[in-house]
């Protein structure tokens, strides 16, 4: 599986261990609970995974950066998922408006 993120990084995020996906990617394992998940950080599509059959790529497709993002927020309570709104809103409007070597670092 070629998702441009270690295997290491991938278990992380989906929250499985390295002998599971190494199971799974060698087909000694044919399903896990973890498999839309796994699906999503990889960029494919979750019944391709599980039975090989249909597309292999999801209707909507995001790259490696933005799905880890995704399964990071993921993560978050509904509390933190506002921070982190309010933070990139910051920095979406601060883009381009000022020197970035003169501003201040987000806290």
């Amino acid at each position: 599986m070629s998702s441009g993120l270690t295997q290491q990084t991938i278990c992380k995020l989906v929250g499985i261990t390295q002998p599971t996906l190494s199971d799974l990617e060698k087909g000694k394992s044919k399903s896990s609970a973890k498999l839309p998940e796994l699906a999503f950080i990889l960029g494919v599509d979750a019944y391709w995974l599980a039975t090989g059959k249909g597309r292999r790529t999801p209707k909507e497709e995001f790259d490696p950066l933005e799905r880890e993002f995704i399964s990071l927020i993921r993560q978050l309570d509904d509390s933190g998922k506002r921070r982190l709104l309010a933070q990139i809103q910051v920095i979406v409007d601060f883009d381009g408006k000022a020197d970035p070597a003169h501003s201040k670092p987000l806290q």
